[in-house]
């Protein structure tokens, strides 16, 4: 955790930080009563003086949300951590399912806080009742925390006008509707962001890939991320870069439901678009795309051939979609800033993988600096262009002062051990981490499959 938050202070990453994922319910209620105290103060007086924390959180999605009983506890919570840390706001990331007791007749209940007390957890879907749930937990906490609930923002800030609200979990690309918590339209949450001044911001879950909670197997991780977890990016990447990053982009993929179930939940995933134009089971097949860009307007070319496309701020979340059929070949996008090409973007055919090639040539690492590195090869044909359908073993070895610790590709479906030297590649790629020794020198790290070239990395240690 201190390497973490080290980090965040050093790149200026904000973070949110919270002791508890459920208080008396959950894995954590056998220790909540006893160990409340202790496990509050052990988080917020080790990491108070780091500058990257700019909000405390005292709890995640716990039981029985707006009763009187939740409230105490909240109030305790964040009463104590004041006494610690007084200088941050202190909130609770409510989950969307707030409940009450469905045999209660509410047309004999004048008021709402009786309503509320004696209720239970089943769920609500009356709206007035979920935000009147939310407006008693707001009124305690300094900014609003939700969870899934982009949905109901205009109707909890007319409740709560004074008080910020955040999303501490988000969808990457759906969002619910007012009248059920989670619908399959194209929403993107971030939207709401952008369009509320009172919303100061959206955390994904999640940014990357991880091992445990998978939705069954043969997965064995979350997959519904932005990034694989051997840092591979996936195309919904792209379309946040365009939100968040300034520096002129464009970026385009491809839907294709040929490819694997990853295993991700529902709500988490995404339409499955993917990096590649190799689609040699049609002829002339209408095939969508996206385009993500944070350009004034975009051109769309398949082998030189013109296809009208409408500015970026015309398409729901600013994501251009529409239709090409399939014809081998490239297409090419390009971004236009007050009527200059800004940015551009290849999407090629490919053909038959015949050799092995790294994403970089040649690295330079400081010995004093650098304990260890990612590295990833792809399969290429004749011309470069990655072969995303590829799937070869591909075994990795090392010269020099450095050893090799593990390799992923991604896919958290595979069996295949991380703490080898080979691997199978997934769409077409596959990772690498060396350890370096501390002594400078010169690394040879090479990448071998059968029936491809191999390729070199040379790294240079100073």
């Amino acid at each position: 955790m201190a390497e973490l938050l080290d980090l965040c202070d050093e790149l200026g990453l904000l973070v949110y930080e919270e002791p508890f994922d459920k208080w008396t319910g959950g894995a954590y209620g056998r220790y909540f009563e006893t160990e409340w105290q202790r496990d509050l103060e052990g988080m917020v007086k080790r990491d108070r003086n780091h500058p990257c924390i700019f909000m405390w959180g005292v709890g995640n999605e716990v039981e029985h949300q707006g009763q009187a009983s939740m409230l105490n506890i909240l109030k305790m919570l964040k009463g104590h951590l004041l006494t610690m840390d007084n200088t941050r706001p202190v909130s609770y990331a409510m989950n969307p399912h707030f409940k009450y007791e469905s045999n209660v007749d509410v047309s004999k209940i004048e008021d709402i806080q009786q309503f509320v007390d004696e209720a239970d957890d089943t769920e609500i879907y009356d709206v007035a009742e979920r935000v009147e749930r939310i407006r008693r937990i707001g009124e305690i906490v300094d900014v609003i925390c939700c969870n899934y609930q982009e949905q109901w923002y205009p109707e909890i800030h007319e409740a709560l006008p004074d008080k910020l609200i955040l999303g501490t979990e988000t969808y990457q690309f759906f969002r619910g509707h007012r009248e059920q918590m989670q619908n399959f339209t194209a929403d993107i949450p971030w939207m709401d962001v952008e369009q509320h001044d009172y919303v100061i911001g959206g955390m994904l879950w999640t940014g990357i890939d991880y091992l445990g909670e998978s939705m069954g197997y043969p997965a064995k991780g979350w997959a519904g991320s932005l990034f694989y977890t051997n840092n591979e990016r996936k195309p919904l990447s792209y379309l946040y870069e365009s939100y968040w990053s300034d520096k002129p982009m464009v970026y385009l993929a491809v839907m294709d439901y040929s490819l694997q179930d990853e295993g991700t939940k529902e709500h988490w995933d995404t339409p499955r678009y993917a990096g590649h134009w190799n689609f040699p089971q049609f002829n002339k097949t209408v095939i969508s795309y996206m385009i993500a860009t944070n350009c004034e307007e975009v051109t769309l070319d398949l082998n030189g051939k013109r296809f009208h496309v409408g500015k970026p701020a015309a398409y729901p979340g600013r994501m251009i979609t529409g239709y090409l059929p399939y014809q081998p070949g490239t297409i090419t996008v390009r971004g236009f800033i007050g009527g200059e090409e800004v940015s551009r973007y290849e999407l090629k055919t490919a053909g038959p993988a015949v050799r092995l090639a790294f994403d970089q040539e040649a690295v330079t690492l400081d010995a004093d600096n650098v304990s260890q590195k990612l590295l990833t090869v792809r399969a290429v044909d004749a011309d470069g262009v990655p072969v995303f359908r590829d799937s070869s073993k591909v075994t990795f070895e090392v010269e020099g002062p450095a050893e090799i610790i593990a390799v992923d590709n991604g896919d958290l479906s595979s069996s295949e051990p991380y703490d080898r030297n080979w691997m199978h590649l997934y769409r077409g790629c596959l990772s690498t981490a060396i350890r370096l020794s501390g002594e400078k020198g010169r690394i040879v790290l090479s990448a071998y499959s059968e029936g491809m070239y191999a390729a070199q990395l040379i790294i240079n240690v100073r």
